[in-house]
């Protein structure tokens, strides 16, 4: 065969195989859809849908059906106490959510109480929603896991019913403004002017210079006699008052060197408040506490949180 023939008809093979190859090696159409088509399937989840209920921790509403948390015995209206050694009860609802959901085949650990009062420890295999028996139950988590954060707390509004509220949110919501001071304070003494004030004046002054370091503090004061606060009180152990804890904001956790039980002089409220707004200028570390201490040291500040039009001043 001619050298003019050969030339030719071999680049036209090499187009072919540059052409038809990649054709060849990718996966069909009807593949990358998952099972029930339509959509993709690749996310990883353990099957628990939850709310707060007024409870302190997450109450699990649903547990779907074939499921790892199913198979692992786990019911509707156990309470969920921590996600990936993360305290539930401190955590909003995207990142629990978050939490909940990862890669197939990949796990994440839950700590369960179960209705008749035992604790589970369950490691979740998380399986792709495709994996589910019912197509609804897989599309409807595929859409969950694309939205964003805002996209999924307005869904979650717009679906939650008017008993699903967290305690949290009335700190979460103020930590996007800056730190929080908590004040738990017996009927008998009342708030104390002398926190309120320096608080106050602090902001005043804050406002009016607008530096870079322009940090507000919110301060929200509880009667430990008062049954709308009895979850937070649980929660901080609050046995009398006056009893303050001071929120950083972006610490990952509030360690007991930000709670004082007992009444706090001028000097000290002074001391306590510079030394949160020093905290709360702190890269933020990342510290999780297991699972089994549930004390007031665990909390875990997120971003996300149960809508503040659900407080319990609106009841």
């Amino acid at each position: 065969m001619r050298p003019v023939v050969i030339i030719p008809l071999v680049l036209v093979l090499l187009t072919m195989v540059v052409v038809a190859l990649p054709l060849l090696m990718s996966e069909p159409e009807s593949t990358k859809q998952g099972s029930h088509g339509g959509h993709t399937g690749h996310v990883g989840i353990v099957g628990l849908q939850y709310a707060f209920l007024n409870k302190e921790y997450p109450v699990i509403t649903r547990v779907i059906d074939e499921s790892p948390a199913a198979l692992a015995g786990i019911s509707k209206d156990d309470l969920l106490l921590s996600v990936g050694h993360k305290n539930a009860s401190m955590m909003g609802d995207f990142d629990i959510h978050q939490e909940l959901c990862g890669d197939p085949n990949s796990s994440v650990q839950v700590t369960i109480k179960a209705k008749n009062g035992s604790i589970l420890e369950r490691n979740l295999m998380r399986i792709q929603t495709s994996d589910l028996p019912k197509e609804a139950d897989s599309k409807y988590l595929d859409e969950l896991a694309l939205l964003s954060q805002e996209d999924f707390l307005l869904r979650r509004d717009a679906t939650a019913k008017p008993d699903d509220f967290s305690y949290t949110s009335l700190i979460m919501h103020s930590l996007h403004q800056g730190p929080v001071v908590l004040e738990f304070f017996a009927d008998e003494t009342g708030a104390s002017p002398e926190l309120g004030s320096a608080i106050e004046n602090h902001n005043k002054k804050d406002s009016l210079e607008q530096t870079a370091n322009h940090m507000q503090i919110t301060l929200l004061s509880c009667d430990i006699d008062d049954k709308a606060y009895r979850d937070l009180i649980k929660h901080f152990k609050v046995t009398a008052g006056p009893t303050y804890v001071f929120v950083p904001g972006n610490r990952g956790v509030i360690l007991s060197r930000n709670i004082e039980r007992g009444p706090l002089s001028a000097a000290q409220i002074k001391s306590r408040l510079a030394d949160l707004l020093y905290e709360a200028k702190q890269p933020i570390p990342q510290i999780h506490t297991a699972p089994a201490v549930v004390g007031p040291e665990i909390e875990e500040q997120n971003s996300s949180y149960t809508p503040i039009g659900k407080s319990r001043s609106n009841r």
